[in-house]
Order: C-alpha cells, then structure tokens, then sequence
C-alpha cells in the first residue's frame, strides 16, 4: 500500500511540475523568443594604449683599470 501511495504522490509531482513548465513557456513564449533573437549592438574592439618607458641613463664617467698584459698574467 505504501508503495501505491508513494508512486502516486511521485507522479502526481512530476505531472505537477510539467505543467508548470508548459504553462511558463506558453505564458512567456514571445519574451523567450525575443531573448533568442535579440542581437546586441556590435562593440568597438578595446583598444589597449601601452606607453614604453625607457628612461635613458646618465653617461657616467668610468675609470678603466688599465688591463695587464697576457704575459704577466700567469
């Protein structure tokens, strides 16, 4: 008998919550057919501006140790 009852409460729900389905798609047919074609306006591409900083260096001046020969170098 539980059985019986429990099949029937699942089919009543299932038949219940189908209908209410079908009914939101009847009742919000055109809205759901607008959403579907609507097309957006086209958008610009975004353009990223990237600005290169390349900070110049002072000249400095070095002092060059003068290089020994490669004869005293052993």
């Amino acid at each position: 008998m539980f059985t019986l009852l429990a099949g029937l409460v699942f089919s009543l729900s299932f038949l219940f919550a189908l209908g209410v389905i079908v009914l939101m798609f009847d009742a919000y047919r055109d809205r759901i057919a607008a959403a579907l074609l609507f097309e957006p306006m086209p958008r610009e591409p975004v353009a990223y501006r990237v600005i290169v900083r390349r900070p110049r260096v002072a000249a400095r001046r070095r002092s060059h140790a003068l290089a020994r020969p490669v004869a005293f170098a052993a």
